[in-house]
């Protein structure tokens, strides 16, 4: 499996480096983008880094077609880019509000749960 060009990983987690092109590096002050990727699993860094190099070279093209193309601009996109990244990472799952009181009360009615610690392995009858 072939690591992205622009996929890093620093300690646990995966960012994201984007070479910035050389005419932009003079207005822009700066030769590489860097960014959090928010997560730890390799699968999901993947798909983040290459939608997230998607987002940047087309950012910076219009804001260069637009001529307001400066840092500042790019890094106040940038942050609203990721922090919506971050934002869909803690969604919740969209389950129903009651699907868990509802197991919770089969399970009770069922005779499932008990109320005292008990000497039966949650593996089954695994030694």
């Amino acid at each position: 499996m072939t690591r992205p060009l622009h996929l890093e990983r620093r300690g646990a987690g995966y960012y994201v480096r984007i070479r910035v092109p050389a005419i932009y590096i003079q207005v822009l002050e700066i030769k590489d983008f860097k960014r959090s990727l928010a997560t730890k699993d390799y699968a999901t860094a993947k798909r983040r880094c290459n939608e997230a190099v998607g987002w940047f070279q087309e950012a910076v093209k219009r804001m260069a077609r637009s001529g307001v193309l400066d840092r500042n601009r790019l890094e106040e996109a940038a942050n609203a880019y990721f922090a919506q990244l971050v934002r869909e990472v803690d969604q919740p799952r969209d389950l129903p509000d009651d699907d868990y009181d509802n197991a919770l009360a089969l399970q009770i009615n069922c005779g499932s749960t008990t109320s005292g610690p008990t000497n039966a392995s949650p593996f089954g009858n695994a030694r």
